[in-house]
């Protein structure tokens, strides 16, 4: 029977520069998350942003309008012309004009009046987009590497692993399917129609365009997707993020937004290491959700405090099981007395605690 148990507060002691996705919206020196022209729609329920969300202007028919869903927390900046606040939110700064609900004085740490429009509206350069008439796919269970071109439609079946080489793609569709893995290593791509991820599904490294325009969904996240350091980018349409999407380092930027109960976090400091969910299973500890774990350079350690520099006393070491991965990895139960352990990763950036604990051996 395994243990589960998530974190509820982090040690992090590395303090190198940010990475951003190559087309970072960064605007007046702000980062957005979250940044559409016309409106964010947020559902009710665990929505938790550590980042700025904003729309841009007063456009549609909603005249600019963010609608913060009960119980969602943004540690950050919200800014819309119009803004409707849910039962038990949580928002840093509020930017607003117009309260169309809710009680803004319980949800914002601080208000402001919105200055509209931020920017002019596409925010990002818009490629020319040429598909070709070859389709490409990549067969369930396989590993894939697609060389930078011209496709028709690019697949990656379930459980497969499609790597592109960091060039530039064109295409009309890009469809990830269920637990399917796409490593962008900084690619560029280019799409006339639709990018859309199935239920489980991994997003590395890549910034994905649809040029379509209309008012049709062209960036789609299926349930329980994870997007690391991308951007989704949809100028002249709609994006749509399902529920329990997780997405470190990356930025949505469309007309509309629907935001299902999802996370958004910036991404890591370079070189650091980090762990989302600890869990111990029979003979190993299993670290999952993390960042940079597959560091050849990172060393592992339980410990009964995080007041401690590993190696030394009071640290133990453990050694990985198996082949880890940027986001997870499993480690070999050590040899110690009976107690409740942190997990310590030692990256080159620094160190870092869970706050949650593992009882072992």
């Amino acid at each position: 029977m395994r243990t589960r148990l998530f974190l509820g507060s982090l040690v992090l002691l590395c303090a190198l520069a940010f990475v951003v996705p190559a087309q970072a919206v960064t605007i007046n020196g702000v980062d957005y998350l979250l940044f559409a022209q016309c409106k964010i729609g947020m559902e009710d329920g665990g929505t938790n942003i550590t980042g700025n969300i904003a729309v841009n202007e007063i456009c549609g028919t909603e005249n600019g309008f963010l609608r913060i869903g009960a119980h969602n927390i943004v540690n950050g900046s919200a800014t819309a012309n119009r803004m409707f606040f849910g039962t038990s939110s949580t928002v840093t700064t509020c930017n607003f004009n117009i309260s169309t609900g809710g009680n803004a004085n319980a949800t914002c740490g601080s208000q402001n009046a919105a200055v509209l429009p931020i920017t002019a509206w596409p925010p990002l350069p818009v490629p020319t987009v040429n598909p070709s008439a070859t389709n490409f796919t990549c067969q369930s269970f396989q590993i894939c590497n697609l060389p930078a071109g011209a496709y028709r439609d690019i697949r990656a079946k379930d459980n497969s692993v499609l790597n592109l080489d960091g060039g530039t793609y064109e295409a009309r569709n890009l469809t990830i399917e269920n637990k399917a893995t796409l490593n962008g290593n900084s690619s560029a791509v280019n799409l006339t129609n639709v990018f859309s991820t199935e239920p489980n599904a991994t997003i590395n490294d890549v910034n994905i365009t649809s040029i379509k325009v209309g008012t049709v969904e062209v960036m789609v996240t299926g349930n329980n997707s994870t997007i690391n350091n991308s951007l989704l980018y949809a100028p002249f349409a709609r994006a749509h993020l399902h529920q329990n999407t997780i997405g470190q380092g990356t930025e949505t930027v469309a007309v509309l937004i629907t935001v299902e109960p999802i996370t958004l976090t910036p991404p890591p400091p370079a070189g650091c290491a980090c762990v989302g969910e600890v869990a111990k299973g029979a003979s190993t500890i299993d670290l999952s959700n993390g960042c940079g774990l597959n560091n050849a350079a990172n060393l592992f350690f339980v410990a009964t405090t995080c007041a401690i520099n590993c190696p030394g006393a009071g640290c133990t070491a453990t050694t990985v099981s198996g082949v880890p991965s940027a986001t997870s990895a499993s480690l070999n139960i050590p040899v110690v007395p009976a107690g409740d352990y942190h997990v310590i990763v030692v990256s080159p950036g620094g160190q870092f605690c869970t706050a949650a604990t593992v009882p072992l051996p």
